[in-house]
């Protein structure tokens, strides 16, 4: 049968509306997307928790070759942190931009 490597998915958790909707700040999508979750802030919370959550799991795993390692573990709160930067630029962006209209 040979050595099989190993396949541990770590699961990451990104609302990618913002990036691929042009008028995310319009009433219209503003309240189709309020049926899912009412408060973006909530909406950003339960995700941040969902990752938490995610990474404990894996941590907490009785299988060594399951658990993140550090360097997965900073790799994965860059992705957060470069993620959340590029979305708080865009919002800076469209804001600065409705402005001079």
């Amino acid at each position: 049968t040979g050595n099989v490597p190993s396949f541990n998915p770590m699961i990451q958790i990104v609302d990618v509306t913002k990036r691929y909707t042009r008028n995310f700040d319009m009433v219209e999508f503003k309240s189709r997307r309020g049926e899912f979750c009412p408060n973006e802030n909530m909406l950003q919370m339960l995700i941040a928790q969902l990752n938490a959550s995610q990474r404990d799991r894996a941590n907490r795993s009785g299988n060594a070759k399951e658990r993140l390692s550090a360097p997965r573990r900073m790799e994965l709160e860059r992705r957060d942190d470069n993620e959340q930067k590029f979305f708080e630029n865009s919002q800076t962006m469209n804001e600065d931009t409705e402005g001079s209209l």
